[in-house]
């Protein structure tokens, strides 16, 4: 009845990290889900204000008017013509969103998640690291996170700035095309590079924005998708 339900997950791929995830139903028709570690070693960077309206105190009082009904290993979380429905299966987590009567976006439908976790002290998990080129350290250990998300009805993705593709995110499966193969213009989709989308917070010196080139990360990483 406050608009929330909260479980926990095992990720048995990356050292049986202990996970805390809790759904949220806010006051303004969205839903959050919102995936932490249990006992984190370190702390992880977590930046208040990224959803409107104030979502820190929306999100402590609840949404009014929200449903919260169990039926076995299934959750949902309904809020007016919305649901969030959550498969909490000891083999795999799954969350699909519906909408008037319609799955619109899955959530780990491929069992992707991976949650690396960051060692506690400096040295503890240091490694280097080398891409293209370019060494890096990494004093606290890898802490990438992944996760599959299917969006049923969307023909056109946008987001993952900052960088420099045209502003329709193209497929990312299959070999490189080479610039000089593709034509001015390109339909979004086409042109697939075989590489993903890569996030990174750095400064770039000499930026290829040849078409083909320019999705490579510019300054800093923002995941929102559209």
């Amino acid at each position: 009845d406050d608009g929330s339900l909260s479980g926990e997950l095992s990720n048995s791929a990356e050292g049986d990290v202990a996970l805390r995830l809790t759904a949220t139903a806010r006051g303004d028709g969205a839903f959050r889900i919102h995936i932490r570690e249990k006992e984190p070693k370190r702390p992880r960077y977590s930046p208040a204000g990224v959803l409107p309206s104030d979502p820190l105190r929306r999100e402590s009082t609840g949404a009014g008017g929200s449903t919260l009904s169990v039926e076995g290993s299934v959750a949902s979380l309904r809020l007016g013509d919305r649901e969030l429905r959550l498969w909490m299966h000891p083999e795999k987590f799954r969350a699909e969103l519906w909408h008037r009567g319609e799955a619109a976006i899955t959530v780990n439908e491929g069992n992707a998640l991976r949650w690396e976790a960051m060692a506690g002290e400096p040295g503890g998990g240091g490694v280097a690291e080398e891409w293209a080129g370019h060494a890096d350290s990494v004093p606290y250990g890898h802490c990438s996170v992944g996760l599959d998300i299917r969006l049923a009805r969307s023909t056109h993705a946008y987001g993952l700035a900052e960088r420099a593709p045209p502003l329709g995110l193209r497929d990312t499966k299959g070999p490189l095309t080479p610039p000089e193969c593709l034509p001015d213009s390109v339909a979004p989709g086409a042109g697939a590079r075989g590489e993903p989308y890569r996030l990174y917070n750095l400064d770039v010196f000499g930026y290829d924005t040849r078409l083909g080139f320019g999705y490579q990360p510019l300054y800093g990483c923002v995941p929102l998708l559209l």
